[in-house]
């Protein structure tokens, strides 16, 4: 008959053996942690016309209830080109790039560039030329020609381009709302202009907002 200390030492032995390895558990914790980080650093890239949507919408989000800040410069351009460039960022990355400005006397425009990681995914054009309408029943009744461009850009290709086209008139009261009118799809063109203009703006804001940007 076994003595109550020999069941002691014997239950104590089994005890250890049945005990995890904590480093085998403390590396499939590590491993798990690589691959859900792994996981969702996939799941932020932009592989689809939504996921542009999704991102694009989300930086309007951070725009508007502040998460995302801004900085703007205004230039003038010889007295016939001069606007404001605004660069909205989140923890130093760039996230949105806004220039309004305006060009001779009858000429307004928009232009909103949307990056990622450094790169531009997609790109908002709004440009407005107005000239006085002869047909206004009041004097001075001007009317606006708007046309907004949508670029939906992945891997520095131009997959999709929309526009719109509408007429604005100082004095009617029932102007179309831009938000009802259908998108077009056309044909993309070579995105090289807009990367050049991207540039430019971004060498304004290394130089501090000096100068006119387009010299």
């Amino acid at each position: 008959m076994k003595s109550p200390f020999s069941l002691l030492v014997l239950l104590i032995c089994i005890s250890c053996n049945q005990r995890p390895d904590s480093s085998a558990s403390s590396a499939n914790v590590k491993k798990d942690s690589t691959v859900n980080k792994e996981t969702e650093n996939l799941s932020t890239k932009l592989e689809t016309l939504d996921d542009i949507k999704k991102e694009h919408n989300a930086i309007l989000s951070g725009i508007k209830d502040g998460s995302i800040d801004s900085v703007a410069y205004q230039y003038n351009c010889h007295e016939e080109k001069r606007g404001t460039i605004t660069f909205f960022k989140k923890e130093e990355h760039l996230q949105m790039v806004k220039h309004s400005y305006g060009e001779y006397d009858h000429h307004e425009a928009s232009d909103q560039y949307f990056v990622k990681d450094s790169a531009l995914f997609f790109v908002f054009l709004k440009q407005l030329y107005w000239s006085f309408d002869s047909a206004s029943p009041e004097e001075g009744g001007t009317q606006d020609k708007i046309t907004e461009k949508r670029i939906y850009i992945l891997n520095g290709q131009a997959m999709q381009c929309l526009e719109k086209n509408y007429v604005e008139l100082s004095y009617s009261k029932t102007n179309p709302n831009p938000a009802t009118i259908a998108n077009k799809e056309v044909k993309c063109t070579s995105l090289k202009p807009i990367k050049t203009e991207f540039e430019k703006l971004l060498m304004f804001e290394k130089n501090k907002g000096k100068g006119c940007p387009f010299d």
